[in-house]
């Protein structure tokens, strides 16, 4: 079985947004979304990182991916790249992997045994936590 990651880029925390809502926000899979991120940062005016990372089976990426490009596409800018904030895609992303995986799984208790052997769950935890420290901080 081959594995992809899904993952989310954008500016760096450091720098303000770049469009109204957050943006730009990169949301693709790779094999391996480091160098792939290096590869970005080569053609992009601005500082970028990694706000999440999902190592799943390819087929599992790839319908993720393609979910959350239908979820976001009212605020796509081109291509994979839409206006919304890094934390909110990583979000979304982490949250419609979840569904897929809970979709496809044979029984509830294999969907639970991945999302807990990926540390989806604690990475769901950690994001929503450090989005609501942001808003809260921005109020």
């Amino acid at each position: 079985m081959k594995w992809a990651s899904i993952y989310v880029v954008g500016r760096k925390a450091t720098e303000p947004p770049a469009w109204p809502n957050g943006g730009p926000t990169k949301i693709g899979i790779a094999g391996n979304p480091q160098a792939r991120l290096s590869n970005l940062q080569t053609s992009c005016p601005f500082a970028i990182e990694l706000y999440a990372t999902l190592s799943l089976p390819r087929e599992l990426a790839a319908v993720t991916e393609q979910l959350a490009h239908e979820a976001f596409e009212s605020h796509r800018l081109q291509g994979e790249w839409f206006d919304i904030a890094p934390l909110h895609g990583a979000i979304g992303v982490l949250d419609l992997a979840r569904d897929v995986i809970r979709e496809l799984a044979p029984s509830e208790n294999d969907a639970a045994d991945f999302l807990r052997a990926s540390g989806m769950t604690g990475a769901m935890n950690f994001l929503v936590g450090q989005w609501r420290r942001e808003n809260v901080q921005a109020v």
